[in-house]
């Protein structure tokens, strides 16, 4: 936080995130969906996001919390977007608290909450998303899961 602020002031671009803030809500039909909790003070984020050719296409999110917090999602969520999925599991805390101007100190675990909820949506869009199977080398379609019989196994006829 910058010090001419004051240790309890936030700045400009903070107090424009929280009184304006950016893609507030859930995307209809999240491909990735997650939550983290502040256990200091109770505060939630919720981020839903929509992954397309690998990058985040749209990211939204749900606050219950203070200012801080509110603000941090919404400056992550204008960060996600557009970066491949692997950049945005790349950001940290101090990105956020970069494109806010900083915050007071004893709420920057906030921008940590948010980036938290950013993972977690990341890693479950990796584990929800439709798996497909490259078709054999013989041709002859894709491979059939589960168990398979073998003449041991075979009921009688």
């Amino acid at each position: 936080m910058s010090e001419e602020l004051g240790p309890d002031l936030y700045s400009p671009r903070a107090v424009e995130h929280f009184t304006d803030p950016r893609n507030v809500g859930a995307v209809a039909d999240p491909d990735g969906k997650g939550s983290d909790v502040n256990p200091s003070c109770g505060d939630r984020t919720t981020i839903t996001l929509r992954i397309r050719e690998g990058r985040v296409a749209e990211a939204r999110f749900r606050t219950f919390g203070c200012t801080a917090a509110i603000a941090s999602a919404s400056a992550l969520t204008e960060l996600a977007v557009g970066r491949t999925v692997e950049e945005a599991h790349g950001l940290e805390p101090a990105d956020v608290l970069g494109a806010l101007g900083g915050l007071p100190l004893r709420k920057e675990a906030c921008a940590l909450m948010a980036v938290g909820a950013l993972r977690a949506a990341l890693v479950d869009a990796r584990v929800t998303a439709p798996r497909t199977e490259p078709a054999q080398a013989s041709g002859e379609g894709p491979r059939r899961r589960g168990r398979t019989r073998s003449p041991a196994t075979e009921p009688p006829r």
